[in-house]
């Protein structure tokens, strides 16, 4: 597995003289933006890191708003075909995406800007990393008879001018109703070695979420998964199943799937990223 960092930053945030040296440590033409993406064990990678950090930025995550001082830092990752081969559970990352209508908690229904879904393909990904898919695709999940596979409705909204939004008809979309993937099955809590964190940036230790939560490798958010082995066998057998902790502000639990699934999805060629679930010895 490779992990990058994708590192944006404002020019405004820097000032000439640090943008100039981060320039001359990755040359390119930057306009009114610092962009640059790195091996995260990369000379380039830490260099620049230090520059911005002795500048007195730091990094923005998941767990805050975006504001004065802060640089965009997002883990990317590659993995090896035996990477994925080793695995026996995965995140699904749809390739193609859906905007939210407006802000919302898990427990509320998800809506849908409906502009553009029409031309929307069968499996979508929505921020914070909900999974759609459409009412055909959800027919053959069905059918397939994977466990602890459920699915949630979702409505289509077009959203005002004031940002207030009205809801749709699905029939006056274009398409079919997309279903939200859910799990009654719920995973143990995440290993130790995964950093949980508020809206604060301060560490969580307990189950209160109310005030967000989000994960982190290091000092920078992070993507992937880890269970303790005992705590992951523990679960009852699942094809589906979500993540205990809500992360992303508090909004909703994370999917994670079986090979089963995988082999599924990818019999379709349907384009998804995969991140391996890893498990932990003790």
């Amino acid at each position: 597995m490779k992990r990058y960092l994708q590192i944006t930053v404002p020019r405004s945030e820097l000032g000439e003289e640090v943008f100039t040296r981060l320039s001359g440590v990755m040359p390119g033409d930057y306009s009114g933006t610092f962009h640059a993406r790195f091996r995260d064990d990369s000379a380039q990678c830490r260099e620049v890191l230090r520059i911005l950090h002795e500048a007195g930025l730091a990094p923005h995550g998941d767990f805050e708003p975006f504001g004065p001082g802060k640089y965009s830092c997002w883990p990317n990752y590659e993995y090896e075909q035996d990477d994925l081969d080793r695995a026996s559970s995965f995140q699904m990352l749809p390739h193609q995406s859906a905007d939210r209508a407006h802000d919302q908690t898990s427990e509320s229904i998800l809506s849908l800007k409906a502009n553009r879904l029409a031309r929307k393909g069968p499996l979508l990904l929505t921020d914070p990393l909900a999974v759609l898919v459409s009412s055909k695709l959800r027919a053959e999940l069905e059918a397939a008879e994977f466990i602890g596979l459920e699915f949630r409705a979702t409505q289509a909204a077009r959203v005002q001018s004031m940002g207030d939004s009205e809801v749709v008809p699905w029939s006056k979309v274009g398409c079919e109703p997309y279903w939200r993937v859910d799990s009654s099955v719920r995973l143990p809590r995440l290993s130790p070695r995964c950093r949980l964190v508020d809206v604060k940036g301060r560490p969580v230790t307990d189950e209160d979420s109310s005030k967000g939560v989000a994960l982190l490798e290091g000092e920078f958010p992070a993507g992937e998964l880890h269970y303790r082995s005992a705590d992951i066998h523990a679960v009852e057998p699942f094809d589906a199943a979500m993540t205990r902790e809500p992360l992303a502000y508090g909004r909703g639990p994370r999917l994670v799937v079986s090979r089963r699934v995988y082999d599924f999805i990818n019999a379709r060629r349907l384009k998804v990223t995969w991140l391996p679930v890893y498990v932990d010895e003790e």
